[in-house]
């Protein structure tokens, strides 16, 4: 299979995708909400399921994370930046504790994720990611798991995640702009990021240890954030006929 050709799929369906505005964006489903500045709008679920399904076609043995949400300042959706990609990474987190989430992140501290992303995907989206990289994994004292990632381009992008621990997994704000004159402003990504929250009844409470967390759950998470990125570059090349 193509990988350009199903990835364009995706984003022929989002470019199509009609965009509406919201002042709070609430997935009951999963049990988070966000608060959106204005001028961004949201793709439609069928968009956003098209670029999941796609974009797992380039993995070699299954993704293991699911793109469920997507937000852009552009009326006619596509990934142009800046845009956010929202990202379900399941585990079980119900009896985890701080330092089991903490020694997750330190078993990532010495792997080049950009290498390994590049080595689980195929086609473009491997090619373009093995020169990302990527910050170190904080968990902060809210519980927020805080990451921030590069990729040269050109156009050279940067990518800020920002991470919530719900007792079944991951759910994650990925933040993607231009790295050298970023279009979206500090305030609007730091308003979007302290209004991303879960309802209360999905709030992880740290528990005694032995939660299952794995530093897999945790590598898949942000292997996830580094895919997303890829999506501007594939569009940008793929209009030039690549």
């Amino acid at each position: 299979m193509d990988v350009r050709l199903t990835v364009t799929g995706a984003l022929v369906a989002m470019a199509c995708a009609s965009g509406v505005h919201a002042e709070t964006y609430r997935d009951a489903v999963r049990g988070w909400s966000i608060d959106l500045p204005p001028g961004w709008v949201v793709a439609s679920p069928e968009a956003v399921k098209t670029m999941d399904d796609q974009i797992g076609a380039s993995f070699k043995q299954g993704k293991g994370f699911t793109f469920i949400a997507s937000f852009s300042k552009s009326k006619s959706w596509a990934p142009s930046a800046p845009y956010v990609i929202m990202q379900f990474t399941p585990s079980d987190f119900s009896n985890a504790s701080r330092e089991d989430v903490e020694k997750a992140f330190q078993a990532l501290a010495t792997t080049d994720i950009g290498r390994q992303a590049s080595a689980a995907t195929t086609g473009p989206v491997s090619d373009l990611l093995k020169d990302a990289k990527v910050g170190s994994a904080i968990l902060d004292p809210m519980n927020r798991v805080l990451v921030t990632f590069d990729l040269p381009g050109p156009p050279a992008l940067k990518g800020r995640q920002v991470g919530l621990i719900a007792k079944d997994g991951m759910i994650q704000m990925n933040w993607y702009d231009l790295a050298e004159k970023p279009i979206a402003t500090p305030a609007e990504f730091d308003a979007m990021a302290a209004s991303f929250r879960l309802d209360p009844d999905r709030v992880w409470v740290p528990g005694t240890g032995g939660g299952g967390v794995m530093s897999g759950a945790v590598r898949g998470a942000i292997i996830g954030a580094c895919v997303g990125v890829v999506l501007m570059l594939i569009r940008k090349f793929r209009s030039k006929g690549a």
